[in-house]
């Protein structure tokens, strides 16, 4: 194919560029600044007369349920997604000289199988004759002016209402995406409401019935205004004409600091690093030190957001332009045969391929594939290395070259061991969680999540004692997970449970003595 677009739908634009047999242009449609958002207001409970309400995106509902009210009488989410796929297609087939052949779709990496459904099969009733889903990390660093030959980065995105972040491995200058995490309710939408309802209090207003024809929505864009303002100065004003918002006369002018607006925001931004954390931890050893930090979306122009960054990563920062994903995942469409538009996506997420390594003939098991399975890819570097070495008489350097492997692969073990444990987690299976967190700390002993899991477990494993009438197990138990946390909320609750069972059923022997 050789008109090919590339889709980069974010939750309030939608940027896009063309490949015209490898020349990538970005094209400008009716939805490049601007996409429909949906209010979504839930009542308070009990005698509460207060409200709350939120702004989301299409993209934030693909996969859900349900239909959307409007003034025709409703339609689903993805009807919506498709409707604007179509008018974008409209666009291009007026504005552009060839007709698109086939559309690259960005797609976060953390984004589960129903959503990414959704968005492709809204992409093909739009018209596309072909649509092929692709990670917006690996998009991003495809995007880049000069990627990298090789390394590692943690690519970061917060925009409006979305938040993702994934661990890539450039090899050979081919990324790979190695773990992804991430939240489809984090992003400047909520930070814009939280804005609207600090407004709102220096008025001396309550945000009581605060429905969609409430003050909050009158406030939101102003209050995006503001925030945006805030990430250049250190205080920004607006005038708030009371007839517009409240229906009254009236009007006052309103200042706010960024010192206000960062303590708004502080605790979702830590939890973006906190997910950003787990997706380097995911990632594993295969993934090794980060060299640097690649940031997307609007909302990552927060100065607070590279502030945390720097206090938890020692290593630079760099930002992606807003048409970096749009230009990757357009390349990487020009990159595609033919036959690939025919063949179904993964299960889970489009990677560019790793590059093949060169694995010496003991490492190739009898009538396997040259096709190179993940682990294999992994270590084979180390035992090319450790090869050549002894080849040429470095003995010496070939055995440190095969410990370096042997050590890569006993932390790698740890990693398995933790993946195996967070399953029986999931499934409430504690004490063969517990059994797999242990093994996953014995080969990677400074792995903090393997710990906290481990931890956690504990106390889960010692309720279920609990309640199970094993009070002696559990209290060993919870005794266990407090030598590691002493000072755990949680388990100290627990431990107290346990004792107030043990001092019952104590008595309760007693009584019965007597």
């Amino acid at each position: 194919m050789s008109t090919i677009a590339g889709i980069d739908l974010g939750s309030t634009s939608c940027r896009v560029a063309v490949s015209n047999d490898g020349d990538v242009q970005p094209f400008a449609h009716r939805f490049s600044e601007a996409l429909p958002l949906l209010v979504e207001t839930q009542a308070g409970t009990g005698d509460s007369t207060e409200s709350s309400i939120a702004y989301v995106s299409l993209k934030q509902k693909a996969g859900a349920e349900g239909t959307i009210a409007d003034s025709s009488g409703g339609y689903s989410v993805s009807s919506g997604i498709t409707e604007i796929f179509r008018r974008i297609r409209d666009d291009m087939n007026f504005g552009l000289p060839n007709p698109i052949e086939g559309a690259v779709l960005a797609v976060p990496g953390f984004f589960p199988e129903r959503a990414r459904s959704v968005l492709r099969q809204s992409a093909l009733d739009a018209g596309f004759p072909g649509v092929k889903l692709f990670d917006e990390a690996l998009a991003a660093v495809m995007g880049m002016a000069n990627l990298p030959e090789n390394g590692s980065l943690l690519f970061y995105s917060l925009g409006a209402g979305i938040f993702s972040a994934s661990a890539v491995k450039i090899s050979g200058g081919k990324p790979r995406i190695l773990a992804s995490e991430g939240d489809r309710a984090l992003g400047g939408l909520g930070f814009d409401m939280g804005v609207a309802s600090l407004l709102l209090e220096k008025l001396g207003r309550s945000p009581i019935h605060s429905g969609a024809s409430g003050p909050l929505p009158k406030l939101r864009r102003r209050a995006e205004l503001l925030k945006m303002g805030l990430s250049k100065y250190e205080t920004e004003s607006c005038e708030v004409d009371f007839l517009e918002v409240f229906a009254e006369r009236g009007s006052a002018a309103l200042t706010l600091t960024r010192d206000e607006l960062e303590k708004l925001i502080e605790k979702p931004l830590e939890e973006t690093v906190k997910l950003s954390r787990h997706a380097l931890a995911e990632a594993g050893p295969a993934l090794g030190s980060i060299d640097l930090i690649l940031l997307s979306g609007g909302s990552s122009r927060i100065p607070l957001v590279e502030k945390l960054l720097a206090q938890e990563f020692s290593v630079p920062i760099v930002r992606a332009d807003d048409l970096a994903i749009a230009r990757g995942a357009a390349r990487q469409g020009a990159q595609l045969e033919d036959s690939d538009w025919k063949r179904p996506d993964p299960a889970r997420r489009d990677e560019v391929e790793a590059p093949t390594v060169a694995v010496p003939p003991a490492v190739m098991p009898a009538g396997s594939s040259t096709r190179l399975g993940e682990w294999v890819k992994m270590f084979a570097p180390y035992l090319q290395e450790a090869e050549d070495l002894w080849n040429r008489g470095q003995k010496e350097k070939a055995i440190g070259a095969f410990e370096k492997m042997m050590a890569s692969g006993k932390s790698y073990l740890g990693t398995l061991h933790h993946e195996v444990g967070k399953l029986h987690f999931q499934e409430k299976r504690y004490k063969d969680a517990l059994i797999e967190f242990e093994k996953a700390i014995e080969f990677n002993p400074s792995d903090k999540l393997a710990w906290q899991n481990f931890h956690e477990a504990m106390n889960r494993q010692s309720q279920q004692l609990l309640h199970a009438g094993h009070l002696s197990e559990a209290r060993k138990m919870i005794d266990e997970a407090l030598r590691i946390n002493r000072k755990c909320p949680g388990c100290l609750e627990v431990k107290a449970m346990i004792e107030k069972a043990i001092r019952d059923t104590s008595f309760g022997k007693f009584r019965r003595t007597r």
